[in-house]
């Protein structure tokens, strides 16, 4: 688990994103998942890995 905010601090540093976001960028592929359901997937691309998809 401390990974999981160790890599969403680093990104939230680095790459301007929002920290809840970038935690729940990082929980998902640490258990297995590789893409993200949102209604605003600007910050979730920027996290190398993960694929961000639109919902309606």
């Amino acid at each position: 688990m401390a990974h999981v905010f160790k890599q969403a601090i680093a990104v939230y540093v680095e790459n301007d994103i929002k920290i809840a976001d970038a935690v729940m960028g990082y929980w998902g592929p640490g258990k297995g998942g590789s893409e993200v359901f949102t209604f605003d997937e600007k910050y979730f691309k920027r996290i190398e890995g993960l694929k961000a998809r639109r919902t309606a």
